[in-house]
């Protein structure tokens, strides 16, 4: 009978953000487009890992929260996408979703 391997250890790397060419998709946005462009992408994240942090938010009226909270994390991600990558419909569905 053989023995596997044993795997190789992984160390984590970290990112060089001082290497990154200056032609960065989002290194000449305003400030203000990466500012919104990221509390756009960390909100959608909460929705769709904790979304019952938003579960509370949503009127009984519309029955259950679970799709309106999902859709809503996934709207706000493509409008971080968008954002980042100067989509000319970007601005206008980033105002719609606030």
């Amino acid at each position: 009978m053989s023995v596997p391997p044993e795997p190789l250890p992984l160390e984590p790397r970290p990112l060089p953000l001082a290497s990154l060419p200056s032609s960065a998709p989002w290194s000449s946005l305003p400030g203000g487009t990466r500012v919104v462009a990221g509390a756009f992408a960390a909100s959608g994240l909460v929705h769709l890992v904790r979304p019952t942090v938003f579960a509370p938010l949503i009127p009984p009226q519309l029955g259950d929260p679970a799709p309106w909270v999902l859709g809503s994390g996934v709207a706000e991600l493509v409008c971080a996408a968008g954002l980042l990558t100067r989509q000319p419909w970007a601005p206008a569905a980033t105002t719609a979703t606030l």
